[in-house]
């Protein structure tokens, strides 16, 4: 399998001006993991929902409202391009070293896709081979409690890099 096997194709996009709010609206819509930002039409970044959950942690915008929040203070510029030939083991690669946890799969100098870490159980579902143990990744025990506040474990799963759940 190909990247563009298992690429979201179109992926849903938002220029950088706009509100954090209508970025979650997209993703929401489209049940896409993370847009791609453009300036002046240009694809410049990504913003996923590991994004937005890292910096809403930091203290710095805790108090502020969702509403007032502008996109261009979350996303991350785009570091890693994928090509839509690459093997899965190689775009799984570049997505697992990615800010966002995403990456565009282009064709040339096009963008055509991202790719995501729930988009890479297309191609493991496939194949009856593959142990949970092959594809999990520990995480340290941890001593949440149903009555901890979402806070406390917010900042566990930080600490952790535990995101990937939410992937």
């Amino acid at each position: 399998m190909k990247a563009k096997d298992i690429a979201l194709l179109n992926p849903p996009s938002i220029e950088k001006s706009q509100p954090l709010s209508r970025a979650l609206k997209l993703m929401e819509e489209t049940g896409a993991y993370c847009v791609i930002v453009r300036e002046s039409g240009i694809p410049y970044g990504l913003i996923s929902y590991k994004d937005i959950l890292n910096k809403v942690s930091t203290a710095r915008f805790r108090k502020i409202h969702v509403l007032s929040i502008r996109l261009s203070s979350f996303f991350n510029p785009i570091t890693n391009k994928v090509t839509e030939d690459a093997s899965i083991a190689d775009a799984a690669a570049l997505v697992l070293n990615s800010p966002s946890c995403c990456c565009p799969v282009y064709s040339g100098e096009q963008l055509i896709g991202i790719v995501y870490p729930k988009l890479f159980l297309k191609a493991v579902s496939k194949s009856t081979e593959v142990v949970v143990a092959q594809v999990m990744r520990s995480i340290k025990e941890s001593s949440l409690k149903t009555s901890d506040r979402i806070i406390h474990a917010r900042k566990i799963l930080a600490e952790q890099k535990a995101f990937a759940a939410l992937c």
